[in-house]
């Protein structure tokens, strides 16, 4: 079972679509200091302004935000404003899935550090992050606790310039490290033996078969 909650946070963290009853993670969130982000150039052979590159760093901390909010809240209609249409679409198919199985899903960023911003081509940058999340999932009906479970991420997030306005369109895991984890992992299972919380499979969404 324990696949099922890596296969689960994965796809929360990514979106193909990401801990305590509480949906106040960003007062708990420490920065990484400024002078250990790399230079915010790349193979577009532009700097990023000091400005933009603040306004990047915000929206992956407003992204964070929203969509620990949208899953404590089985509403993700906020994420659009930080995300673009498919990325959104992601994550609403994941909260979707946990939802069929009756199952909330309550995500906490407890830390967050910013190894780098990169600017492309083509307006578009890339942000690698370091991030730390803990993880509760309760049954909807009832409230009872399911499965509990921290994990440290590797991020990468590919953010797009549209109309002035820089929004997330891609998050990759570059490595992940999960706790041992409580709780019965069982939910995640379909009586047909595929898991809930995966994204079902289709060239849109890239993901692969949900099936074990």
């Amino acid at each position: 079972m324990k696949r099922y909650f890596i296969i689960c946070t994965a796809c929360f963290v990514i979106g193909f679509s990401l801990v305590g009853c509480t949906d106040s993670a960003p007062d708990k969130v420490v920065l990484a200091p400024e002078q250990t982000a790399v230079p915010a150039v790349g193979d577009s052979g532009e700097d990023l302004s000091v400005r933009e590159v603040k306004q990047i760093k915000g929206t992956v901390m407003m992204y964070t935000r929203l969509l620990a909010e949208g899953y404590a809240r089985l509403n993700m209609g906020e994420l659009t404003r930080v995300a673009a249409e498919r990325q959104a679409t992601r994550v609403f198919h994941h909260m979707a899935a946990l939802g069929e199985g009756g199952v909330k899903m309550l995500a906490s960023l407890t830390r967050i550090e910013f190894d780098g911003v990169e600017s492309l081509p083509d307006k578009v940058a890339e942000v690698r992050t370091r991030e730390h999340w803990e993880y509760a999932y309760y049954t909807i009906a009832t409230g009872e606790l399911r499965h509990e479970n921290d994990v440290s991420y590797q991020l990468a997030y590919t953010l797009e310039k549209t109309d002035q306005q820089w929004l997330i369109a891609d998050v990759r895991i570059v490595e992940s490290m999960e706790g041992t984890g409580k709780g019965d992992l069982s939910f995640m299972v379909r009586p047909d033996g595929r898991n809930h919380g995966s994204m079902p499979s289709s060239p849109e969404g890239g993901a692969g078969s949900n099936k074990d």
